[in-house]
């Protein structure tokens, strides 16, 4: 009778095992099978990839994160427009866009090339006067002058910090694409670049994500100086 007692338990645990192993399984495929579709690269994306990955190796920017600030600031919809004034695939201010390239018109920076390449050259600006990826992203945002008057203290502001921590998980995701390694694989000069492990400010917990820093003199500062907490400045 003991024996009997055992040998039921035994089976009624291994059943309860294999049906809970089961039901993990088929709610992990669940998720990455949701995952999976939740990366699937939109049409708008898709369609204007080759220009940002080109664009930015012209600029000396790694292609990943011209993409990500593409992706956070406007979602890769070259007809987006900010009530605030920027617009375009970069979400580029008029006044910004005139400051690098004098005589630029509005019309013109709804051209999704023009508006990737005065972009691509504000970041590189950013990139050489800060020296630091978050810190560009966050001029970037909030515009020049606030980022200069508040140093690393407006990636505390809650909006400000919020939007460089998401450009920066987006641009970690776009460097660990394979299309996207391909891509940058293709130029050797961006297999030297120096890789530093970035922690993004306030709202983060904690997590690391890598950063590409190039330290590249010789470009003039953009001007410009707006509060923290616009809404995607350029």
């Amino acid at each position: 009778m003991r024996r009997y007692i055992l040998n039921s338990f035994a089976t009624k645990l291994s059943n309860t095992a294999t049906t809970a192993f089961l039901t993990a399984t088929v709610a992990l495929a669940a998720t990455l099978s949701s995952a999976d579709a939740v990366a699937a690269p939109s049409q708008d994306e898709v369609r204007h990839r080759a220009a940002v990955v080109r664009i930015a190796r012209e600029n000396r920017l790694d292609p990943a994160l011209l993409m990500a600030v593409v992706k956070v600031e406007s979602n890769f919809d070259a007809k987006a427009r900010n009530p605030d004034g920027p617009l375009g695939l970069t979400q580029i201010t008029p006044n910004t866009a005139r400051s690098i390239e004098p005589g630029i018109r509005h019309t013109e920076l709804m051209d999704p090339e023009n508006n990737l390449r005065v972009g691509a050259r504000h970041l590189r600006q950013l990139l050489d006067q800060f020296k630091d990826p978050r810190m560009a992203i966050a001029a970037y945002q909030a515009g020049v002058g606030a980022a200069l008057n508040n140093g690393r203290e407006i990636l505390r502001h809650p909006h400000t910090g919020k939007h460089v921590t998401k450009v920066m998980q987006e641009y970690d995701s776009y460097r660990r694409q394979p299309a996207m390694q391909t891509e940058v694989g293709a130029d050797n000069s961006e297999k030297r670049n120096t890789r530093k492990a970035v922690h993004s400010g306030a709202g983060r917990s904690g997590k690391a994500v890598k950063a590409n820093q190039r330290i590249i003199s010789g470009v003039k500062n953009s001007p410009g100086a707006k509060k923290p907490g616009k809404q995607a400045r350029g």
